[in-house]
């Protein structure tokens, strides 16, 4: 009987699964959001400058790099990327960016994200100091998604 415990167990748990038939998925994209995020993420300046453009593209949203540079870019070096050192940057080195979010009136585009990617580093997470710069870093990035909406 101890043998059968097993068995009878898995039937049970098998048995439900079993009795629903591929005819009953009905694939749907309702409720769903397609986000546009590649290795050409646009920068707030790019975004600012192209957004009608690019909200032709069949995207609910988009992924948006918080860069300190003023020239427009898809790819170019992001907070997102640099924010896992031990530098803590400058908060107004990045209030460009958040007046660009300000004035970007998206119309389609309604579901927008900051770029942020976790990178290898000299960083030693458990070492409140130096993961400290991280946060900090991270902390500027949270208030450009806030304020710049």
């Amino acid at each position: 009987m101890l043998r059968l415990a097993p068995l009878l167990t898995l039937a049970l748990i098998v048995s439900p699964l079993a009795s629903v038939s591929a005819a009953e998925f009905v694939p749907s994209t309702r409720g769903k959001k397609l986000i546009s995020y590649g290795s050409d993420w646009p920068n707030t300046v790019y975004v600012r400058q192209h957004v009608r453009e690019m909200e032709k593209q069949p995207f609910d949203g988009i992924v948006i790099g918080v860069s300190q540079t003023r020239e427009p870019q898809t790819n170019g070096e992001t907070l997102g990327i640099r924010c896992w050192t031990k530098e803590k940057f400058d908060p107004k080195l990045f209030e460009p960016a958040l007046e660009d979010l300000k004035a970007i009136k998206f119309e389609k585009f309604k579901d927008n994200f900051i770029q942020v990617e976790t990178m290898p580093g000299d960083v030693d997470w458990f070492d409140d100091d130096q993961f400290g710069a991280v946060a900090h870093n991270f902390k500027i990035l949270a208030r450009v998604a806030h304020e710049g909406g």
